[in-house]
């Protein structure tokens, strides 16, 4: 059906157009700079399969990794108001609640952020899956990254935390390497002593996993994240 490669929000369609042999262990798609590409069959399936709600929360995260912020949040909007109704009637709400945590964080969306931490809050010891084809490593870092949208900074790293603990502990590479990366930009958020350094450690963890996975777009942009904050003073 639909596959979320190791990118947060780069999806891949899979099993509609290319059949059951496509691996989703292969981490690496999505990374090939191609995004523009999939908006189409992403569009098309949120149209003709209404009740599967994750192409249409896919659709919004796809956005917003093409910087079109407006057409994300307005599929935020759609999807997230009234209360979250649009999504818990919906089949695979649960993924779908992860891929609008992720639109959230990059939007800064605090209002939805709430609604979503409430959702998701008690399955924070569980992997975030839609059915058979698709684990997105801990939902935990997506309470995360809800948290920190709302600068509750107590509670976003000690979901960081566990969804750390829970990807190391599973395997799940990409997606540990993507805690470290938000956890890191949790900690320059909040800027507190000692987080600098401590996010430093975090960027060098996810970018080398990044280069040994392939994920050649993400390792670029940790690269970039962690020039950026040596050249910051440190904090005492």
């Amino acid at each position: 059906m639909l596959k979320r490669a190791g990118s947060r929000s780069q999806v891949t369609i899979s099993r509609y157009d290319r059949g059951d042999e496509a691996d989703d262990g292969d981490h690496r798609d999505g990374e090939q700079g191609r995004l523009d590409e999939l908006e189409a069959p992403l569009a098309r399936y949120a149209k003709e399969y209404p009740e599967l709600v994750v192409f249409r929360c896919s659709l919004a995260a796809l956005r917003c990794d093409l910087g079109r912020h407006a057409e994300a949040r307005e599929l935020l909007d759609e999807l997230a108001g009234d209360d979250l109704a649009g999504l818990r009637a919906r089949h695979e709400w649960f993924f779908g609640a992860g891929l609008l945590a992720e639109v959230c964080a990059r939007l800064g969306d605090r209002a939805h952020a709430a609604a979503l931490y409430e959702l998701l809050l008690p399955y924070a010891g569980c992997n975030l899956l839609n059915w058979v084809e698709v684990c997105a490593g801990s939902t935990a870092r997506h309470l995360g990254l809800l948290a920190t949208a709302m600068s509750r900074w107590p509670n976003a790293e000690r979901h960081f935390e566990a969804a750390i603990e829970m990807d190391r502990r599973t395997g799940g590479q990409p997606w540990l390497a993507h805690a470290q990366e938000d956890y890191a930009g949790m900690l320059l958020a909040r800027a507190e002593p000692g987080d600098r350094e401590r996010a430093r450690e975090l960027i060098a963890s996810a970018r080398a996993a990044y280069d040994q996975l392939g994920m050649r777009t993400h390792a670029a942009s940790a690269s970039a994240t962690l020039e950026r904050v040596n050249r910051q003073p440190a904090t005492h």
